[in-house]
C-alpha cells in the first residue's frame, strides 16, 4: 500500500513538471514572436518613409504618401508600446491595433499600384514586408486571444 502515494506524488511532479516547461517553451516562442514583430516593423518603418518621400519629390503625390506614412509607421509605434503596457488587455488592444494599421497600410500600397502611381516592381518591392508582418500580428492576436478565452 506504501508504493501508491509515492506513485501518485511521482505523477503529479511529473504533470507539473511538463507543464512548466510548456509554460517556458510557449512564452520564449512569443516573446521570440514579439522580438520578430518589432525588428521588421521598424525597418519596414524606414522603408515606409523613403517610399513616401520619393512619391513627394518624385511623383509629387502628397495626400496617399502621407496616410501611407501614418499607417506604415505606426505598425511598429504601437507594437513598441505594447511592450510597455500595465496589463495583458492593454497588450492584446495595442497588438490589435498594430495588426489593423497594417492592414490599412496594405490598402495603400494596394491603392498606390491600382492608380499606378507605384510600378509593380516598386509595389512587389515592399508588399511582401508588409504581408509578411500581417501574418506575424495576426498569428500573435489570435494567441493571445486563445490565452485570454481559456482563462
Amino acid at each position: 500500500m506504501r508504493a501508491q502515494p509515492a506513485l501518485s506524488f511521482f505523477i503529479f511532479y511529473l504533470f507539473f513538471l511538463i507543464s512548466f516547461y510548456l509554460s517556458l517553451f510557449l512564452f520564449y516562442s512569443y516573446f521570440i514572436s514579439m522580438n520578430i514583430a518589432l525588428e521588421k516593423s521598424r525597418t519596414f518603418a524606414i522603408r515606409i518613409y523613403n517610399l513616401c518621400k520619393y512619391l513627394c519629390d518624385q511623383k509629387r503625390e502628397y495626400v496617399l504618401a502621407k496616410q501611407l506614412l501614418r499607417s506604415g509607421t505606426s505598425i511598429g509605434a504601437n507594437l513598441t508600446e505594447a511592450q510597455y503596457s500595465v496589463s495583458k488587455k492593454e497588450f492584446l488592444v495595442k497588438v490589435t491595433i498594430s495588426l489593423k494599421e497594417c492592414a490599412e497600410t496594405e490598402y495603400w500600397l494596394d491603392l498606390l499600384k491600382e492608380t499606378n502611381i507605384l510600378t509593380q516592381q516598386e509595389y512587389d518591392n515592399i508588399i511582401k514586408d508588409c504581408k509578411d508582418i500581417l501574418h506575424i500580428l495576426i498569428a500573435t492576436v489570435k494567441k493571445l486571444k486563445i490565452k485570454k478565452e481559456e482563462r
